[in-house]
Protein backbone atom coordinates (compact mmCIF):
# COMPACT_ATOMS: atom_id res chain seq x y z
CA UNK A 1 0.00 0.00 0.00
CA UNK A 2 1.36 3.41 -0.99
CA UNK A 3 0.47 6.75 0.51
CA UNK A 4 0.41 9.96 -1.51
CA UNK A 5 0.22 13.27 0.34
CA UNK A 6 -1.98 15.95 -1.21
CA UNK A 7 -1.76 19.66 -0.36
CA UNK A 8 -4.82 21.85 -0.79
CA UNK A 9 -5.57 25.54 -0.21
CA UNK A 10 -9.03 26.32 1.13
CA UNK A 11 -10.19 29.94 1.20
CA UNK A 12 -13.20 30.96 3.25
CA UNK A 13 -14.86 34.36 2.92
CA UNK A 14 -16.34 35.31 6.28
CA UNK A 15 -19.59 37.23 6.60
CA UNK A 16 -19.24 40.96 7.25
CA UNK A 17 -19.29 41.72 10.96
CA UNK A 18 -19.56 45.20 12.42
CA UNK A 19 -16.25 46.67 13.53
CA UNK A 20 -17.96 49.28 15.73
CA UNK A 21 -21.56 49.54 16.90
CA UNK A 22 -23.24 52.26 18.96
CA UNK A 23 -26.98 51.53 19.01
CA UNK A 24 -29.61 54.26 19.42
CA UNK A 25 -31.09 54.85 22.85
CA UNK A 26 -34.86 54.69 23.15
CA UNK A 27 -35.02 57.68 25.50
CA UNK A 28 -32.38 60.00 24.11
CA UNK A 29 -31.85 63.04 21.94
CA UNK A 30 -31.58 63.96 18.28
CA UNK A 31 -28.75 66.36 17.48
CA UNK A 32 -29.47 68.55 14.44
CA UNK A 33 -26.91 68.00 11.70
CA UNK A 34 -28.17 69.93 8.68
CA UNK A 35 -26.43 72.99 7.22
CA UNK A 36 -28.82 75.49 8.82
CA UNK A 37 -28.95 73.91 12.26
CA UNK A 38 -25.26 73.35 12.91
CA UNK A 39 -23.44 75.41 10.27
CA UNK A 40 -21.92 72.22 8.95
CA UNK A 41 -21.08 69.04 10.75
CA UNK A 42 -21.30 66.86 13.82
CA UNK A 43 -19.09 63.82 14.35
CA UNK A 44 -18.37 60.80 16.53
CA UNK A 45 -15.39 58.47 16.70
CA UNK A 46 -14.56 54.78 16.53
CA UNK A 47 -11.58 52.48 17.03
CA UNK A 48 -10.59 50.31 14.07
CA UNK A 49 -10.35 46.66 15.12
CA UNK A 50 -8.92 45.45 11.81
CA UNK A 51 -7.14 46.82 8.76
CA UNK A 52 -9.88 46.67 6.14
CA UNK A 53 -11.95 48.73 3.74
CA UNK A 54 -15.07 50.33 5.28
CA UNK A 55 -17.73 49.14 2.86
CA UNK A 56 -20.86 49.83 4.92
CA UNK A 57 -21.88 52.66 7.24
CA UNK A 58 -25.13 52.67 9.22
CA UNK A 59 -26.72 55.70 10.90
CA UNK A 60 -29.78 56.20 13.07
CA UNK A 61 -31.71 59.46 12.75
CA UNK A 62 -35.01 61.10 13.67
CA UNK A 63 -36.82 64.20 12.44
CA UNK A 64 -37.85 67.19 14.48
CA UNK A 65 -41.47 66.74 15.56
CA UNK A 66 -41.70 63.53 13.47
CA UNK A 67 -42.19 65.79 10.45
CA UNK A 68 -40.21 63.77 7.92
CA UNK A 69 -38.59 65.47 4.95
CA UNK A 70 -36.57 64.21 1.98
CA UNK A 71 -32.79 64.45 1.88
CA UNK A 72 -31.31 66.23 -1.10
CA UNK A 73 -27.86 65.05 -0.08
CA UNK A 74 -26.14 63.43 2.85
CA UNK A 75 -22.51 64.43 3.14
CA UNK A 76 -20.31 62.00 5.07
CA UNK A 77 -16.61 62.14 5.81
CA UNK A 78 -14.03 60.06 7.65
CA UNK A 79 -11.49 62.18 9.49
CA UNK A 80 -8.31 61.42 11.36
CA UNK A 81 -8.19 61.78 15.13
CA UNK A 82 -6.55 64.65 16.97
CA UNK A 83 -6.00 63.04 20.39
CA UNK A 84 -6.64 64.54 23.80
CA UNK A 85 -3.92 66.98 24.76
CA UNK A 86 -3.06 66.55 28.46
CA UNK A 87 -0.98 69.73 28.60
CA UNK A 88 -3.83 71.97 27.43
CA UNK A 89 -6.80 69.81 28.45
CA UNK A 90 -8.22 70.03 24.92
CA UNK A 91 -10.41 66.98 24.20
CA UNK A 92 -9.94 64.72 21.19
CA UNK A 93 -11.52 66.01 17.98
CA UNK A 94 -11.72 65.37 14.23
CA UNK A 95 -8.65 66.29 12.19
CA UNK A 96 -8.00 66.30 8.46
CA UNK A 97 -10.49 64.62 6.13
CA UNK A 98 -9.23 61.27 4.85
CA UNK A 99 -12.29 60.30 2.76
CA UNK A 100 -15.64 61.89 1.85
CA UNK A 101 -18.79 61.28 -0.17
CA UNK A 102 -21.96 63.18 -1.03
CA UNK A 103 -24.93 60.81 -1.33
CA UNK A 104 -27.96 61.99 -3.28
CA UNK A 105 -30.17 58.89 -2.95
CA UNK A 106 -30.80 58.46 0.77
CA UNK A 107 -33.25 55.77 1.86
CA UNK A 108 -34.59 55.64 5.40
CA UNK A 109 -36.08 52.50 7.00
CA UNK A 110 -38.17 52.72 10.17
CA UNK A 111 -36.05 51.17 12.93
CA UNK A 112 -38.12 51.56 16.07
CA UNK A 113 -39.78 54.02 18.40
CA UNK A 114 -38.67 55.98 21.43
CA UNK A 115 -39.08 59.19 23.35
CA UNK A 116 -36.55 61.50 21.68
CA UNK A 117 -35.76 65.11 22.43
CA UNK A 118 -34.30 67.49 19.84
CA UNK A 119 -31.65 70.20 20.03
CA UNK A 120 -28.84 71.89 18.17
CA UNK A 121 -25.63 72.70 20.05
CA UNK A 122 -25.77 76.45 19.47
CA UNK A 123 -27.94 79.21 18.04
CA UNK A 124 -27.89 79.33 14.26
CA UNK A 125 -29.27 82.20 12.23
CA UNK A 126 -33.05 81.87 11.98
CA UNK A 127 -33.25 78.80 14.21
CA UNK A 128 -33.91 78.43 17.92
CA UNK A 129 -31.44 76.25 19.80
CA UNK A 130 -33.70 75.74 22.83
CA UNK A 131 -33.77 71.97 23.54
CA UNK A 132 -37.18 70.35 23.12
CA UNK A 133 -37.88 67.31 25.29
CA UNK A 134 -40.33 64.60 24.09
CA UNK A 135 -40.14 65.93 20.53
CA UNK A 136 -40.35 62.80 18.34
CA UNK A 137 -41.02 59.07 18.48
CA UNK A 138 -39.81 57.39 15.28
CA UNK A 139 -36.18 56.37 14.72
CA UNK A 140 -35.00 55.69 11.16
CA UNK A 141 -32.05 53.66 9.94
CA UNK A 142 -29.90 54.79 7.01
CA UNK A 143 -27.74 52.14 5.33
CA UNK A 144 -24.86 53.29 3.15
CA UNK A 145 -23.84 49.99 1.59
CA UNK A 146 -21.39 48.60 -0.95
CA UNK A 147 -19.37 51.82 -0.99
CA UNK A 148 -17.27 52.18 -4.13
CA UNK A 149 -13.62 53.14 -3.58
CA UNK A 150 -14.04 52.85 0.19
CA UNK A 151 -11.74 54.16 2.89
CA UNK A 152 -9.29 51.63 4.35
CA UNK A 153 -9.03 51.83 8.11
CA UNK A 154 -5.88 50.75 9.95
CA UNK A 155 -6.16 48.49 12.98
CA UNK A 156 -5.66 50.28 16.30
CA UNK A 157 -6.33 53.77 14.95
CA UNK A 158 -9.17 56.09 15.97
CA UNK A 159 -11.22 57.78 13.25
CA UNK A 160 -14.15 60.20 13.21
CA UNK A 161 -17.33 59.87 11.17
CA UNK A 162 -18.77 63.33 10.43
CA UNK A 163 -22.03 64.14 8.64
CA UNK A 164 -24.11 67.01 7.35
CA UNK A 165 -27.13 67.20 5.06
CA UNK A 166 -29.39 69.31 2.91
CA UNK A 167 -33.06 68.46 2.40
CA UNK A 168 -36.42 69.58 1.04
CA UNK A 169 -38.48 72.09 3.03
CA UNK A 170 -41.58 70.55 4.55
CA UNK A 171 -44.41 71.44 6.91
CA UNK A 172 -47.74 73.18 6.33
CA UNK A 173 -46.17 76.38 5.04
CA UNK A 174 -43.02 74.91 3.56
CA UNK A 175 -40.95 75.68 6.64
CA UNK A 176 -37.83 73.70 7.42
CA UNK A 177 -37.74 70.95 9.98
CA UNK A 178 -34.49 69.34 10.94
CA UNK A 179 -33.01 65.86 10.91
CA UNK A 180 -31.20 64.77 14.05
CA UNK A 181 -28.52 62.17 14.65
CA UNK A 182 -29.81 59.96 17.50
CA UNK A 183 -27.75 59.60 20.66
CA UNK A 184 -26.35 56.18 21.57
CA UNK A 185 -27.09 53.99 24.56
CA UNK A 186 -23.67 52.30 24.56
CA UNK A 187 -20.86 54.85 24.27
CA UNK A 188 -17.25 53.67 24.34
CA UNK A 189 -14.75 56.34 23.28
CA UNK A 190 -14.85 59.98 24.46
CA UNK A 191 -17.88 61.86 23.20
CA UNK A 192 -19.01 63.40 19.94
CA UNK A 193 -18.17 66.87 18.59
CA UNK A 194 -19.72 69.68 16.56
CA UNK A 195 -18.46 72.63 14.54
CA UNK A 196 -18.80 76.14 15.94
CA UNK A 197 -15.81 78.04 14.60
CA UNK A 198 -13.80 74.92 15.53
CA UNK A 199 -14.57 71.46 16.82
CA UNK A 200 -16.16 71.45 20.29
CA UNK A 201 -17.42 68.59 22.48
CA UNK A 202 -21.12 67.70 22.47
CA UNK A 203 -22.96 67.37 25.79
CA UNK A 204 -26.47 66.49 26.88
CA UNK A 205 -28.61 69.65 27.03
CA UNK A 206 -30.77 71.18 29.74
CA UNK A 207 -34.31 70.92 28.32
CA UNK A 208 -36.11 72.86 31.05
CA UNK A 209 -38.88 73.92 31.12
CA UNK A 210 -40.04 71.27 28.60
CA UNK A 211 -38.50 68.41 30.59
CA UNK A 212 -35.46 67.27 32.54
CA UNK A 213 -32.21 65.51 31.66
CA UNK A 214 -30.18 64.08 34.57
CA UNK A 215 -27.16 63.70 32.24
CA UNK A 216 -27.09 67.44 31.49
CA UNK A 217 -23.52 68.47 30.74
CA UNK A 218 -22.20 64.92 30.26
CA UNK A 219 -20.60 63.87 26.93
CA UNK A 220 -22.86 62.59 24.16
CA UNK A 221 -22.18 59.65 21.87
CA UNK A 222 -24.10 59.12 18.64
CA UNK A 223 -25.69 56.04 17.06
CA UNK A 224 -23.79 54.54 14.13
CA UNK A 225 -22.15 51.36 12.91
CA UNK A 226 -18.98 50.75 10.89
CA UNK A 227 -18.78 47.53 8.84
CA UNK A 228 -15.52 46.56 7.10
CA UNK A 229 -15.32 44.33 4.03
CA UNK A 230 -15.52 40.56 4.69
CA UNK A 231 -12.20 38.92 5.49
CA UNK A 232 -10.81 36.08 3.43
CA UNK A 233 -9.13 33.32 5.45
CA UNK A 234 -7.02 30.77 3.63
CA UNK A 235 -6.25 27.42 5.24
CA UNK A 236 -3.47 25.08 4.12
CA UNK A 237 -4.48 21.47 4.34
CA UNK A 238 -2.37 18.33 3.98
CA UNK A 239 -4.07 15.02 3.56
CA UNK A 240 -2.96 11.49 2.88
CA UNK A 241 -4.43 9.36 0.15
CA UNK A 242 -3.88 5.62 0.30
CA UNK A 243 -3.42 3.65 -2.83
CA UNK A 244 -3.44 -0.11 -2.77
CA UNK A 245 -1.40 -2.01 -5.31
CA UNK A 246 -2.70 -5.44 -5.98
CA UNK A 247 -0.59 -8.13 -7.62
CA UNK A 248 -2.10 -9.87 -10.52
Amino acid sequence: MKKIFAICLICIVSTANANWTQLPEAHGWNVGFDYLATQGRIADNWLAATTAAVTDIRLWVSWQGDDVSQFLSLDIAIQEDVPYNPSTGNPSKPGSIKWSRSISSVEMTPYGTGDEGFFVPFSASGFSSIPIAHDSNTIYQIDISDIETPFTQEAGKVYWLSISASYVATGLEGEYVHPGWVTSANPSLPGAAYVDGGWLPLAYPDPSPSGSEPRHGQPINLAFEIVPEPATICLLGIGALSLINRKK
